[in-house]
């Protein structure tokens, strides 16, 4: 059987007002900047983080002029800690209302605010603390990581012409001695990561320092719990919740929650989908075993993305008939066991190909028995990135589910992990996945919801739709 590797299918995410990016924990999720249509407040942090610290702050930024700095630790944002804000944080960091943030400098806290008036600086302020000339032994060090990473991203980005941008950007940066000030090995990730994201956007893109968990090969749960319901124990269907407190509905667990939502409308929250083919059966059984529900409910406001075994497991009981879903397309060369992995992949069809691009269609073959085609199916969206926006872009794109909630992250490039000198790794970006009616994909710009709605309101509004559908 051809290696398979792990890769970040449309993986996790991304730079937003409230954004989901890969950051040097695994799975952890970054807040950035406003995507398109809403204001650039040019932060990134960790709202999973019990105490997020700032890792970005783009000069000349709204974050800039209210005076972040990187390492700023965010206490409270508007008298709430980030993590009790949720999905809606996307939303709120979008809008227009002011943003008070509390935060720890050191042992001093100040007050932080965005809005009232507040614009981006004109001049770029310092993002960090006073820099630290680095001995010759470590800037040589830090050269060896900033060439190889040149010589990785000029072959092996999906675009080729922005692989060369990165590169001589790099080199260029190696001459100028641009490194000699990049502090710890932390810091010269994060100055990597931003610097590079400069040249051009890319919401998988990330170098990561050694010892910081390589995004991507988290070890999880590989199933639902034994004697949950989700199990399969033939016990009644009840629905699985959480522990009490756990704030903001954020879980490192694939299905944290499934079952039934009322009597009629089956449930599920997905967390992650990793690669997994126990998780495939398990979701091939989850729709056995509720096939005479009147409609499914896919919660993915708190999906940070995965692979696709897992909703290969299901998507077939929501088709009646062969359905192209997306495209995937790969730069040759770029990752070949990721190219074989797609080949042994049954829902993965090879598509036309040309010397610059490898190309895929995610087809769905419908299930033989309990199929429901015409069943409702209401996707919730909030900090949804990555696969599960490959997932709510299948859906939508082929009109088979109702999206509700609001833009989700704009993760379209699909990465896999390369270990670079010294330790440090990069979340490479290889292809890029695309709704072939059209030619588009969600890169940076996110997935609008067919209704708009304050997340947290999104599960109520789509009880509201069945109760409407059923009339």
């Amino acid at each position: 059987m051809p290696t398979r590797s792990v890769v970040a299918v449309a993986a996790i995410l991304l730079s937003m007002p409230a954004q989901l990016v890969p950051t040097e924990s695994a799975e952890a999720q970054v807040v950035r900047r406003a995507s398109a249509g809403g204001r650039q407040v040019g932060i990134g942090f960790n709202p999973m983080d019990a105490e997020p610290r700032v890792m970005i702050v783009e000069p000349g930024s709204l974050a800039d002029a209210a005076g972040f700095r990187v390492d700023d630790v965010v206490v409270s944002l508007n008298g709430r800690p980030m993590a009790e804000h949720g999905p809606a944080l996307a939303d709120l960091m979008r809008g227009s209302d002011p943003l008070t943030f509390v935060v720890r400098r050191g042992s001093e806290e100040l007050t932080l605010t965005i809005g009232d008036g507040a614009t981006a600086a004109s001049t770029p302020a310092p993002v960090g603390p006073a820099p630290r000339v680095v001995d010759e032994a470590t800037l040589r060090a830090y050269e060896q990581v900033a060439l190889e990473l040149a010589d990785v991203l000029e072959a092996r980005y999906l675009f080729a012409e922005h692989g060369v941008e990165y590169a001589e950007f790099l080199r260029a940066a190696v001459r100028d001695r641009r490194y000699e000030t990049a502090g710890d090995t932390g810091a010269f990730a994060r100055q990597l990561t931003t610097e590079l994201n400069g040249v051009w956007e890319d919401r998988h893109l990330r170098v990561s320092a050694p010892g910081a968990p390589t995004p991507g090969r988290r070890i999880v749960r590989s199933g639902p719990a034994p004697g949950s319901a989700q199990a399969g124990t033939g016990a009644a269907p009840t629905r699985v919740r959480m522990a009490p407190g756990t704030p903001g509905g954020m879980t490192p667990e694939p299905v944290p929650e499934s079952g039934w939502l009322t009597d009629e409308v089956a449930f599920m929250r997905i967390g992650l989908m990793p690669q997994d083919e126990e998780l495939k059966r398990w979701a091939a059984a989850f729709m056995e075993e509720h096939a005479d529900a009147g409609a499914l409910v896919l919660d993915l406001r708190m999906c940070r993305g995965g692979t696709l075994e897992m909703m290969n497991g299901f998507l077939p009981y929501l088709f009646g008939e062969e359905t192209h879903l997306l495209n995937m397309d790969l730069r040759p060369g770029a990752a070949d066991d990721v190219a074989a992995g797609f080949d042994a992949m049954p829902e993965l069809r090879r598509a036309d190909t040309t010397d610059d691009v490898l190309s895929w269609e995610h087809t769905i073959v419908p299930s033989q028995t309990h199929n429901r085609p015409d069943m409702p199916v209401y996707v919730l969206t909030g900090f949804t990135g990555s696969a599960c926006e490959h997932l709510t872009m299948a859906l939508k794109a082929t009109g088979r589910a109702t999206v509700i909630g609001s833009r989700t992250g704009g993760a379209g490039h699909y990465s896999t992990i390369v270990e670079l000198p010294g330790g440090y790794s990069l979340m490479l970006p290889i292809g890029r996945t695309y709704d072939p009616r059209t030619g588009e994909g969600w890169e940076i710009v996110g997935i609008e919801p067919d209704i708009a709605v304050d997340p947290d309101m999104a599960e109520e509004r789509a009880l509201e739709l069945y109760a409407e559908a059923k009339r």
